[in-house]
């Protein structure tokens, strides 16, 4: 089954590069989901709902990856889970001061590079 979701999208007639890149967007995207519930167990326990809330947001996205890839619709995956994550870290920065910051940089960096098709 695992298989089966780190392949969403990968059909014969996409090229090495770009079914490599999808296969890691998956792998980051269910890796992202399964933190997710881990942090929203945690933060249920301590009673901060608004970042339960936040931190729903990374189980939504990986959902959207997967169902946009399922569509083949690769780009629109990429730009509205971007979207979405620097909205959630945004969010928890400003409230909590928790260093997403960091996190804000890092999705630039992979957005960049991933729109950007060039190797680093």
């Amino acid at each position: 089954m695992l298989t089966k979701l780190i392949n969403v999208g990968v059909t014969d007639d996409v090229s090495y590069l770009t079914a490599k890149r999808i296969k890691t967007f998956n792998v980051g995207a269910l890796f992202g989901m399964v933190l997710g519930f881990i942090y929203i167990l945690i933060n249920l326990y301590h009673k901060r709902y608004l970042l339960v809330l936040t931190d729903s947001m990374h189980v939504i996205v990986p959902i959207i990856i997967l169902y946009t890839n399922h569509k083949k619709q690769f780009k629109v995956g990429f730009l509205l889970s971007s979207a979405l994550l620097t909205l959630s870290f945004t969010l928890s920065s400003i409230l909590y001061h928790n260093s997403m910051e960091y996190f804000l940089f890092l999705l630039l960096t992979i957005s960049l590079n991933y729109i950007s098709d060039k190797k680093i």
